[in-house]
């Protein structure tokens, strides 16, 4: 049995604990997916956003009781049910409440550990999207100063090539004037 068909079960079998708990909302499989994440920005807070509601989900069901409400959602023996898990919880509570209690406490201490160690995760996370929005601005800054050094090299290049061309035009300029002095000196 593979570790998903494992946490199905596991899962299923909490579903039906809490269909006779009375409570509403059953756990999906859905929500502990592995799920590829993009690096994109907008990703990350997507993914920010499902580790948030992970974490509240956990924050709200970290703390283990040993006493919950009884419902039974038949009509006609409904009562006689929750008199039946009443007797059996007494019953269970006298012969091994200690043995309980000492499970529901390491689980409420386990989950608790995993609510602050998710809070972190969320901290460092939020910290590192903080570092890559910075350094995204410094290569921004430094796209733009690349930038502007080529247009400079450019602009350099086109000086050069200005300076060249205003040289030969000089040389040019000073040949015809020799030339022009020579002629009338004659």
């Amino acid at each position: 049995m593979t570790i998903e068909e494992q946490l199905k079960r596991k899962l299923e079998i909490r579903n039906k604990v809490r269909e006779n708990m009375g409570e509403s909302e059953p756990v999906k499989s859905e929500k502990f997916s592995n799920q590829n994440i993009d690096i994109s920005g907008a990703e990350i807070h997507n993914e920010l956003r499902h580790l948030e509601n992970h974490i509240r989900y956990i924050q709200i069901h970290a703390i283990q009781s040993e006493y919950w409400e009884l419902k039974s959602n038949r009509k006609i023996f409904g009562s006689f049910a929750i008199f039946y898990k009443k007797v059996f919880r007494k019953i269970i509570n006298l012969t091994m409440g200690w043995y309980i209690r000492k499970i529901l406490y390491q689980q409420t201490q386990y989950n608790q550990g995993n609510f602050w160690a998710l809070k972190n995760v969320d901290h460092i996370l939020e910290k590192q999207e903080l570092q890559i929005e910075k350094i995204n601005k410094k290569i921004e800054k430094v796209e733009e100063i690349d930038l502007l050094k080529k247009q400079i090299v450019k602009q350099e290049e086109t000086m050069r090539k200005m300076e060249e061309r205003f040289r030969e035009e000089l040389r040019v300029q000073r040949e015809e004037y020799t030339i022009m002095i020579r002629y009338f000196d004659k």
